[in-house]
This record gives structure tokens, sequence and C-alpha cells, in this order.
């Protein structure tokens, strides 16, 4: 709110103007039958990798860094292309589950015994620290979570514009779900709290932030990562799973959940947070085109 105070009044009305376009298309399209406003929203996110050439070059530059891909060959443009597409078709997914919780089951289906994870670490009552990053549709996955009976909330970074900011806790607390906000300075008694009223806590933790980081491999090279989930893990003895969000072939998405144990030596909360990256970035490897290569993660 600091920053946006500061911004000139020309900024602001610029922002203002976004916010209101972003809101009149999200909501033009929750009323689009289920494959225009998906394949519209595809449509949309390739022209959006076309036009905006920088971001593009960005996405190519780090899937060459981790992937071993030749910057200039068309396969690197493809991919890079289908990085934005991913991101338009996941938008329309949400714009057409929006209005029907039978949609985001359609969408959203857990992998054999994904479910009965989640549910067996909340048998106590408490809830579960939910490890994931921004990998398929991840919005949806919270959804998907919600519908399924297990109370949840993630944790998210605010927007400075205030108006931006009501627009995403609107979509975010959708179908149930809860939100928490990084920003907050009592952030980590929150999350403790929900989880100890048995809401599970969704944390991504595959971009590079502020907050108390360690640096983990990713992709063969050091990536800052937030360690702050880990020790709050460790302290609260908090049952923890990893889960991913990804889109297959046919057009729905499998979500697949695994327990997370702490592990044992001199510094488990690094140890930690070094196999929930490993485990992201073995499921990125197999859809690369479904994560945020736009993020500079190696910064």
């Amino acid at each position: 709110m600091e920053r946006w105070a500061n911004l000139s009044r020309g900024r602001r009305l610029k922002n203002r103007l976004i916010a209101v376009a972003v809101r009149e298309t999200l909501t033009g399209a929750t009323r689009l039958p289920g494959t225009l406003a998906i394949g519209l929203g595809a449509r949309l996110g390739r022209a959006v990798g076309r036009a905006a050439a920088g971001e593009r070059r960005r996405v190519e530059r780090h899937l060459c860094d981790a992937l071993g891909l030749r910057p200039g060959d068309p396969a690197t443009r493809r991919l890079a292309l289908a990085v934005f597409e991913h991101l338009g078709r996941s938008a329309g997914e949400l714009a057409w589950a929006w209005r029907d919780a039978g949609r985001v089951r359609e969408l959203a289906r857990f992998a054999p015994g994904a479910l009965e994870t989640m549910r067996r670490l909340s048998a106590g009552g408490r809830g579960v620290l939910f490890v994931t990053g921004h990998l398929g549709n991840w919005e949806l996955l919270s959804w998907a979570v919600r519908v399924a009976g297990i109370p949840c909330a993630p944790v998210g970074r605010s927007s400075y514009d205030p108006e931006l900011n009501a627009l995403i806790e609107a979509w975010r607390r959708r179908w149930g779900a809860g939100m928490l906000w990084r920003e907050s300075p009592r952030i980590t008694e929150e999350i403790a709290a929900a989880v100890d009223a048995g809401v599970s806590v969704g944390v991504l933790i595959d971009q590079a932030t502020d907050l108390p980081s360690v640096r983990v491999p990713f992709f063969g090279r050091p990536a800052r990562t937030i360690i702050g989930p880990a020790r709050l893990a460790l302290a609260r003895k908090i049952p923890v799973a990893v889960g991913t969000i990804r889109r297959r072939p046919e057009g729905y998405h499998v979500i697949e959940v695994h327990e997370s144990p702490p592990p044992p030596g001199p510094d488990p909360a690094a140890a930690w947070t070094a196999a929930w990256t490993a485990a992201l970035e073995r499921a990125i490897r197999h859809e690369p085109e479904q994560w945020v290569w736009m993020h500079d993660r190696w910064r």
C-alpha cells in the first residue's frame, strides 16, 4: 500500500484501467462455453508471447540455461511460446470453472492415493503444509483441494494496487478456499494458527524472494529458496506434503501428492528445502512448458 501511495496520479490511473480491464475480461470469460474460454485464453497467451519480445527472450534464455537448449533454435522458440500459451489457457480454465464446482472436478483430478494422503496426514485434526510451485494451473489446485472437502488456504503475494489485490483475493477465495498474505508481519503465526485449526496451507517455494532463504540446486545451479516453511514445519511438527498439478494431453489436470517426512542431518531445514525443490524440478522436466520461465529464478 505504501508503494501505491507513492505512485504518480498518471501511474495510478493506468493501473486502475488495467485492473478494470482484467476484471471485465475475466467476468466476460466466465460466461463463455468451456472450449471457447480455454481456447481463447490459449490464443491470447500465445499472442502475448509473440508481442512481448523481451519477456519471450528471457524465457528462451532460461530454457537454454536449464535444459541445454540452443539459443535461436526454432524448437526453443516453440517451447517459449508454449509457456505463454499455457498461462493463457490456465486463465481460460479458471474462468470456465468459476461458475460450477463440477467443472473444477472435471478439470482437476487427483492421482490414485493423492487425496488419501492428504486426508491421512490431516486425520489428527491439524492441517498440512502443502509445498508446491508455479507449475500447471496452480490456482486451480487450491480450488480442487477445497472442492474435495479439505479446508485450505494458499499463501500469496499481494499486489500494490488495492483494486487488483481485491480481484486476486476474490478469485483465490472462490469455492471456499482461504487466503494468507505473505507480506503480513505475523505470517508465521498465521500459518501455524491455520494449520492448528485444521486448514492445509499451500506455500509456493519456486521463486526467489527477499525472505530468508537458502541456496539449493535447481536445474544444476544454486537458487535462492525460502527456508521459512521448513523451519516452521520442524519447529511446530507440522506434517508436510509436496504436491503438483499438471495438465495432461487430454486437457484435464492431474494432482499428485506425496508425504515428505523431515530429513535427518545437521541442517534439516536446508536439506528439506532442497528435497522439495528437487521434487518440483523433476515435475517441471516432464512438462517444461507448464512452468513460469519468465521468473529470474537464479538471481
